[in-house]
């Protein structure tokens, strides 16, 4: 026998850099081992002792004959190590981890695992769907069910819950309460075993102070005795609670906190009601919509959303409702959980329109924009989506061909008309793509920031080229630059396809145009610009001018190059599609 103890402690001592010798709390001797009751054949060394398993068919080993203080909670764990409920010590890696690796099941409790991060003083409700309700550690096992479905009162769980005074008894099922509730007369463990087998009932006392309602959404501290406070607790008279709100409620005027104070057994005001709003974020998240909202068929603002309220979305200015989209989509519910009631849809942009027919403070062409570089170089380019523009690749290279980093580049376009003049606003890039990896000469540059669009910024509209060019003109816009200046003067140019005159080096696919007007020319600014055909009430973008004129001073009257837009359309898309606003926002359920 002593052979085979021997070996165990040496194995102990080699393996078990977590436990520490506890064998004087059981009285045990190595020489001898421990024995377990009843089994005069089961003997273990004493370092079985509180190690998280039980050797021990009842689990003497581990104290679980013990119902009130457990002799393993005088154990010392190392700093590597978990300490079980019981006060058993196993590895700290084995908390948590899925299996039960304490003789209670503590280390996969909740009360240890589902700890809030921004209050470990909180710990989570058991919970099927995912959702946790954070309640305080100390509403465990005190005899009220504080969780929707008394997960903090369970058996498993109160069965070997720790009383941390003399001045505590425990329920039937483990919880701890005042001795002076048993037999009261007033039911204080959830299972009212505190008022079973009483010989005499006791009248309940007359209340003396204010009672806290119940609301699981309260987190009160007695200001007076700084000690938490809890539903059926009660607050002697001038003495005041502050209440805050948890999981996630608020005040209605979302203040941080609320005083109330006891005066002769009554509030000094009703306790405030904590509520959830609806998310107000996603109302705002796109700038193709703006929102109001009604309550009780009466305006409010779209601000702490209650449940209740309707939040009526409207298409932003410029913005149309997609096809596929039904009016009623628009109308969103805020419900009694703080969910809406449906996805937030958003609208697509007008594209391709100019309002300067009727508004001579409206840009001629709200598409076009200039695209700057530190290099002092002034390009053309064509807004396609409130975050993206499309420009010549030539634009934003170096003297070297290599594409530009995104800070050195940017995009200069009309804003808001006010007192008297138009705004001009600069715009940051983040991201620069090159088509076809840099062999056509096209860039797309997507904004750090999208265009709040107006009567002098709105998207031009996109497509096949095919049925639009059969009228053989098309036209462009530009700061055009000459004598090494670009001008002041907002230019509209007209141009001509020539489809079997063109004597400029172009290959299958690209476009070759020329100045209707031969006094007319083209020059460096020009680059970049988008080829525009009207087809209808709508102006469509066919090609990018590309090759000639270059940087030069030089301007010409002679055919030059475009990109058509048929070489780009499903790369053009793509690229879009990766920037661009969903139809709606997704509500989770």
């Amino acid at each position: 026998m002593l052979s085979k103890f021997l070996f165990v402690i040496i194995i102990y001592f080699v393996h078990c850099s977590y436990c520490i010798d506890v064998s004087d709390i059981f009285n045990c001797i190595e020489e001898d081992g421990f024995t377990c009751r009843g089994d005069s054949d089961e003997e273990f060394s004493c370092s079985y002792i509180c190690n998280g398993y039980s050797d021990c068919k009842d689990g003497a080993d581990e104290g679980m004959l013990s119902m009130n203080r457990n002799p393993c909670m005088d154990a010392p764990c190392t700093d590597s190590s978990f300490k079980c409920h019981y006060g058993a010590c196993i590895p700290y890696d084995q908390k948590c981890d899925g299996e039960k690796n304490c003789a209670d099941g503590s280390d996969e409790w909740s009360f240890y695992c589902n700890k809030k991060l921004s209050n470990p003083n909180r710990t989570a409700c058991s919970s099927e769907d995912g959702s946790y309700k954070y309640i305080l550690d100390n509403l465990f096992c005190n005899g009220k069910a504080d969780c929707n479905d008394k997960s903090d009162e369970s058996y498993d769980i109160c069965r070997h819950w720790i009383c941390d005074t003399e001045e505590k008894t425990r329920c039937a099922y483990g919880a701890c309460i005042d001795r002076g509730k048993i037999c009261d007369g007033k039911i204080d463990c959830i299972d009212a075993s505190d008022e079973k087998s009483c010989t005499t009932k006791a009248l309940p006392s007359p209340p003396h102070g204010c009672e806290i309602d119940w609301d699981p959404n309260y987190d009160i501290i007695n200001e007076n005795t700084n000690a938490y406070m809890t539903h059926g607790d009660r607050v002697l008279t001038n003495q005041r609670i502050i209440i805050k709100c948890a999981n996630n409620f608020f005040f209605e005027d979302k203040a941080d906190n609320k005083t109330v104070v006891c005066i002769r057994d009554n509030w000094d005001s009703p306790l405030p009601k904590c509520v959830k709003y609806c998310d107000e974020d996603i109302l705002y998240f796109s700038k193709s919509t703006t929102a109001t909202c009604t309550l009780n068929s009466s305006p409010v603002d779209c601000k702490n959303i209650l449940p209740g309220t309707i939040a009526q979305n409207q298409c932003a200015y410029s913005y149309k409702r997609r096809e596929s989209i039904r009016d009623e989509s628009f109308s969103m519910i805020c419900l009694p959980n703080a969910k809406w009631s449906r996805n937030k849809m958003n609208c697509e942009p007008v594209c391709g329109e100019s309002q300067s027919s009727t508004n001579p403070n409206a840009s001629q062409a709200p598409w076009h924009v200039g695209v700057k570089t530190y290099l002092n170089g002034t390009c053309g380019g064509t807004i396609i989506s409130p975050k993206n523009v499309i420009t010549a690749l030539h634009c934003v290279v170096d003297e070297n061909f290599i594409v530009l980093s995104e800070a050195q580049v940017f995009v200069i376009a009309g804003g808001e008309f006010k007192d008297g003049q138009t705004e001009i606003i600069q715009k940051n890039v983040s991201k620069i793509f090159a088509a076809n990896d840099g062999v056509i000469d096209v860039a797309v540059l997507e904004l750090s920031e999208p265009f709040i669009l107006s009567i002098n910024a709105r998207p031009i509209c996109l497509g096949r080229r095919s049925s639009r060019t059969k009228k053989n003109t098309a036209f462009l816009h530009g700061w055009p630059k000459n004598d090494d200046h670009t001008g002041d003067i907002f230019v509209r140019t007209q141009l001509k396809f020539e489809r079997n005159n063109c004597q400029a080096d172009r290959t299958k696919g690209e476009l070759c145009v020329r100045t209707l007007n031969m006094n007319h020319t083209l020059c460096e600014g020009h680059s970049g610009s988008g080829v525009i055909t009207n087809y209808g009430s709508k102006n469509y973008l066919t090609g990018i001018i590309s090759k000639k004129p270059g940087r030069s001073n030089e301007c010409t009257n002679q055919p030059i190059v475009a990109v058509g837009i048929d070489q780009i359309t499903p790369w053009l898309e793509e690229t879009i599609s990766m920037s661009d606003e969903p139809p709606f926002y997704f509500v989770p359920a």
